[in-house]
């Protein structure tokens, strides 16, 4: 990123724009972010500069290892790809500084915004020369197959008649969702872009269509004796409550960090373990935050 960017950042996050929360004296995000971030001249400009640079080494971390889960190729795109989500980051974070709740460490808070960024830009990436099915019904017939299969147990195929029979009473758009989800294995971010909407749009109707499945999984109970299929645990969705994509993102940092202390991250943060256990896009950011934070800015970029 050029020096000129920097600048006009800065100068679009000039006190006035986004005002930091009330500092607590003497605490290391206020000397090394907050305040310097807040005031003008060289100091605010040296520390936009430096959190570019942290923002960098986080969206080029989260480009790695995005790339090698989606068998990318390592190139000049993905460099490409890993500037971008930092300027996009650094953009992101100024503009919300009056936002920074103190439930994190800044750079935390901070660096979530760069790998959400590059991971959605990743996975976008990966699916750029790919189609979505024309409609569900190629799904449906991979389901109605499973369910026929002598390759799996007959509880195995019993769920899945069930489930089934649940999607066939579900709207055509939830159950376009479902199936793309779930049995097509399509990224949430991916999904959303070529349907021009948004993850947390996606999750009304997926929640909505997971409740039907639950209910029809299994006339006996949940006493399982076999393991149940990726796919039919995809279609059923996690059990119990859970929170969406977009509160996921604001509490992620706090979330992280709690675990990092040792503390109950799941009693002061209810319906995240269960949101990460059936949305792998908010799954992939929380592993990569975490792995991220645990290592030594220097090492980052390793």
């Amino acid at each position: 990123m050029s020096e000129q960017p920097v600048t006009q950042a800065a100068q679009a996050a000039r006190p006035g724009t986004a005002t930091p929360p009330a500092p607590a004296a003497g605490s290391d995000d206020d000397r090394r972010w907050l305040v310097p971030l807040a005031s003008t001249g060289p100091e605010h400009n040296r520390a936009v500069a430096e959190l570019h640079r942290l923002l960098l080494r986080a969206s080029a971390f989260e480009v790695r290892r995005r790339a090698a889960a989606c068998g990318i190729a390592d190139d000049a795109e993905l460099d490409d790809i890993a500037q971008q989500a930092a300027d996009d980051a650094l953009l992101a974070v100024l503009a919300r500084l009056d936002r920074f709740e103190r439930r994190s460490r800044f750079t935390t808070w901070a660096y979530k915004f760069a790998i959400h960024t590059a991971g959605v830009a990743v996975r976008r990436r990966a699916w750029r020369e790919r189609t979505l099915p024309p409609s569900s019904a190629e799904a449906l017939g991979r389901l109605a197959d499973l369910a026929q299969s002598p390759a799996d147990s007959a509880e195995t195929r019993e769920q899945l008649t069930g489930i089934l029979g649940a999607i066939a009473r579900l709207t055509a758009h939830q159950r376009d969702v479902l199936l793309a989800l779930a049995v097509d294995g399509v990224p949430i971010d991916v999904l959303a872009d070529r349907l021009t909407t948004t993850r947390g749009a996606l999750q009304d109707p997926a929640r909505r269509a997971h409740a039907p499945a639950r209910t029809a999984r299994r006339p006996g109970g949940d006493d399982m004796t076999t393991p149940t299929p990726a796919v039919i645990a995809a279609l059923l969705g996690p059990a119990g409550r859970q929170i969406g994509c977009d509160e996921c993102f604001e509490l992620l940092d706090a979330y992280v960090d709690q675990e990092r202390s040792g503390r109950d991250a799941d009693g002061e943060t209810p319906g995240m373990r269960t949101h990460l256990a059936g949305c792998p896009a908010c799954h992939e950011e929380y592993e990569s935050l975490t792995a991220l934070v645990a290592l030594p800015e220097e090492q980052a970029d390793a």
